[in-house]
């Protein structure tokens, strides 16, 4: 059966990847152990880049609906991604406590961090901060992750409290904290957690604390709400 490719649309590129291959498998399509298409072919048929397929490719490998195979190619693992991801969910739900503890206590902490900085950010680091979005930008016009940017941007707004006890804080749960954004990829809106951090930066430029500290319980109102969307409706549909 011939695959019926369709171009995928520009906003987040690797989801729209992910999202067409599991259409594909679901259909039938693609069966258990069929090889994926070369780069060139599905980035052509797709018309995404390299770098947007890899990282479909990549999040689909590491939910177990894709097996990479080092010099061979990339090869479907199951024809039930909504069983695979039901797996995962549940997977998930053993962790759901730690990630709302989690969240909970980054709230806590960076929104008195946040009302710090808002005091002391020197000109270099507001800078840094601004530069961090332009990379966020940058790598959602690719379709690609920005985890680690926007871990960068919490990191760099810890440093700007100038009180390094925060800063050795942020960076003991960096891990923790990349594994919750990555576990949200397929459901977060790029657009609005970018525009939830520019908020974030420009109450700290106006100097105004209690802004900054409102704008980053917004942040983390927005992350609790992307909790309750990680299901297998939200990933598959």
């Amino acid at each position: 059966m011939e695959l019926n490719f369709e171009s995928v649309k520009k906003v987040s590129l690797s989801r729209s990847v992910a999202e067409k291959i599991i259409g594909y498998i679901k259909e039938g399509y693609l069966k258990v152990g069929d090889k994926l298409p070369p780069e060139r072919t599905l980035c052509e048929k797709f018309q995404v880049s390299r770098t947007s397929l890899r990282e479909g490719i990549k999040a689909l490998t590491h939910l177990g609906i894709l097996e990479s195979i080092p010099g061979s190619g990339v090869y479907v693992r199951t024809g039930f991604p909504r069983k695979v991801l039901q797996r995962r969910l549940e997977e998930f739900k053993i962790n759901e406590a730690t990630i709302s503890n989690l969240i909970e206590f980054r709230e806590g902490i960076e929104s008195f961090i946040g009302e710090l900085a808002a005091k002391r950010a020197t000109g270099e680091e507001i800078s840094e901060l601004e530069k961090t979005i332009i990379k966020m930008e940058k790598k959602k016009e690719k379709g690609v992750s920005f985890a680690k940017e926007e871990a960068e941007f919490h990191k760099i707004l810890a440093r700007a409290s100038h009180n390094d006890f925060f800063v050795k804080v942020l960076d003991s749960i960096v891990p923790s904290i990349l594994r919750w954004v990555y576990a949200r990829e397929l459901v977060i809106d790029p657009d609005r957690a970018i525009s939830l951090h520019k908020s974030i930066l420009e109450s700290i430029k106006k100097r105004d604390r209690e802004e900054t500290k409102k704008a980053i319980k917004t942040h983390f109102a927005h992350a609790r709400e992307l909790i309750k969307k990680i299901t297998p409706e939200d990933q598959v549909k």
